[in-house]
């Protein structure tokens, strides 16, 4: 019988336990401040799957990062530039 292997497929929508470590907490760490991330533009479970959307949670960490609005590096590399 010749069977087919699964192939590996990295998956995108988390469970909240995957979503805690992938933030590098524990899953009641995120339990306890889902409200206040939720606040802050964290994104919400998915409706029908249940689960958390990881390149909605690298849009937000990278929103987080960097302020509300884009840095312009070019604006700020011609500042520097000319004192």
């Amino acid at each position: 019988m010749n069977r087919q292997r699964t192939p590996f497929v990295e998956r995108r929508v988390l469970s909240s336990f995957e979503t805690a470590a992938y933030l590098g907490r524990s899953k009641t760490w995120f339990t306890d401040h889902a409200n206040r991330l939720y606040e802050t533009g964290f994104p919400q479970p998915l409706p029908i799957v249940g689960g958390y959307d990881k390149q909605a949670i690298d849009d937000w960490l990278d929103r987080l990062g960097r302020g509300s609005e884009p840095f312009d590096f070019d604006a700020a590399w011609t500042k520097a530039a000319n004192g």
